[in-house]
């Protein structure tokens, strides 16, 4: 499958599994230039990932850490777009 090439936009994956946490960290990534590909889970983030080039993936380290530092493992081992790994505060 060949990737998408966008050289006028910085393409941001965004792998958040609740829809509230994942729309806020999507306007602000938006505000800052950023085109959002948003991913509730790995599986989707994986087949996202395959079709267009990133500048950064926002990975939410979640209720599942342990899948939230595999999904950063595979994205490192396809690619050396930058992660930035979220852990949400307490409620």
């Amino acid at each position: 499958m060949v990737k998408e090439f966008d050289s006028h936009h910085n393409n941001a994956l965004l792998i958040e599994d609740d829809g509230d946490d994942r729309l806020k960290i999507k306007l602000l990534l938006e505000v800052m230039g950023f085109t959002v590909y948003e991913a509730p889970s790995p599986i989707q983030a994986r087949e996202l990932f395959a079709l267009r080039d990133y500048s950064l993936a926002v990975i939410h380290i979640g209720h599942a850490p342990l899948a939230s530092l595999e999904m950063c493992r595979w994205v490192r081992a396809e690619s050396t777009v930058p992660i930035l790994m979220l852990q949400s505060a307490a409620k």
